[in-house]
């Protein structure tokens, strides 16, 4: 794993139901971009109208957390990058991973998602796993 908590994986496979001995196999390459956060995470609507999150109860700016976004309206906090999601013709090829080494709190009208397209295009779903 890279200092910015990314690690490259490459998977052999194929689409093709009817597998061979012959049966030659691409290579392609995955990303997991693991965003690790030591200790309690908070959030909610007020923190993220002001674009902070809490880090142990200390409210810390948002910024200070790589590939975590929050809305304008502070309602919506984000995992991940627009490199993270599929376009209509590339499949999707990165995996986020948001480990948090605590207690995750996210407030009654807060909502933790994954990043969407703003192509709104996907032809695969997004994936974001919370550790």
């Amino acid at each position: 794993m890279d200092s910015g908590g990314k690690k490259m994986i490459r998977v052999k496979g194929t689409t093709d139901s009817s597998i061979t001995e012959e049966t030659v196999y691409e290579e392609e390459v995955y990303n997991f971009n693991v965003i690790r956060v030591d200790g309690d995470l908070e959030l909610s609507t007020e923190l993220g109208a002001n674009g902070k999150v809490k880090i142990n109860g200390v409210e810390t700016d948002i910024s200070t957390i790589t590939d975590l976004e929050v809305s304008s309206d502070g309602k919506t906090y984000s995992v991940g990058n627009q490199n993270d999601v599929a376009t209509s013709s590339i499949y999707a090829k990165n995996t986020v991973i948001l480990k948090i080494e605590g207690n995750l709190s996210i407030g009654e009208d807060t909502i933790l998602t994954a990043v969407a397209s703003s192509r709104r295009i996907w032809r695969t779903k997004r994936n974001v796993f919370i550790l």
